[in-house]
């Protein structure tokens, strides 16, 4: 597309996760791999921090960025940056899907109430960002 803006329509959007608006405060306690999966998928895409109750009963908080799924709960693993450590985001967590007994959804969302239909009346409005008035680009 040379010069023109794209159209965009409810059309082109992929669906959301599944009820991310409403996760915040839920807690999702794990007795089975189906449970684990999806509360570790869930998880991922929800844009807060999360709380991992572990199989030793120890909780710990923070942003999931990276899941890996593989043919077991063993072989899977979730990824975070805790909390205390979000300023250096090069401290990350791993724990095996069969450690976490529970998933708690208690950082707020950050994506929540920003739907695709305000995001698309702000682009038909004119309300993007210009790449070009971003600070240090020229």
């Amino acid at each position: 597309m040379t010069g023109e803006a794209q159209q965009l329509d409810a059309h082109d959007r992929p669906d959301p996760p599944a009820a991310r608006a409403t996760l915040h405060g839920s807690i999702r306690r794990i007795d089975s791999d189906d449970a684990v999966r999806r509360a570790v998928d869930d998880a991922f895409t929800y844009r807060g921090d999360v709380s991992l109750l572990l199989e030793d009963d120890t909780v710990v908080t923070g942003y999931v960025f990276d899941r890996r799924s593989a043919d077991s709960p063993a072989e899977s693993v979730v990824r975070l940056i805790p909390t205390q450590w979000k300023a250096d985001p090069s401290k990350q967590l791993t724990f095996r899907y069969d450690q976490v007994k529970a998933v708690k959804f208690t950082g707020r969302d950050a994506a929540e109430g920003k739907t695709w239909e305000a995001w698309l009346a702000k682009q038909r409005d004119g309300e993007h960002v210009n790449p070009e008035s971003v600070s240090g680009a020229e």
